[in-house]
């Protein structure tokens, strides 16, 4: 829609990720943090939903923790903004990265107004 180029990058233990993403302006990277009960509860209804719901390894509350601990590991290390999107539609949170990336930058020298001036940085 803007003309960004976006990816995805999910935090899988034991597969570090891309070494290109540290060299992106940190700046414009952003960490979606959730709460381990609300991750767990989402991948529940994922697994009914593939009919595979008796993946305990999937939803283990202890693994689920260390991943949820290693993902902020990495936006730590990388200097990445950190949105916490539980609880919240996925376009609640497309809407606060839209707000703070036109507050933080300029496009032909001004200030972008931001699409969604009542969401908060």
């Amino acid at each position: 829609m803007y003309g960004w180029k976006v990816a995805n990058i999910p935090s899988v233990n034991g597969i570090d990720p891309p070494k290109e993403l540290f060299e992106v302006d940190p700046h414009r990277v952003f960490g979606l943090s959730i709460s381990p009960g609300h991750l767990i509860s989402h991948r529940i209804k994922r697994l009914r939903s593939l009919g595979n719901p008796e993946n305990a390894n999937y939803v283990d509350e202890q693994l689920v923790m260390k991943e949820i601990r290693n993902a902020n590991f990495i936006f730590e290390k990388g200097g990445f903004t950190i949105l916490n999107v539980s609880n919240k539609p996925v376009e609640t949170s497309a809407n606060e990265i839209l707000n703070i990336m036109a507050n933080r930058f300029e496009y032909r020298g001004r200030r972008l107004d931001s699409p969604y001036p009542d969401v908060k940085e």
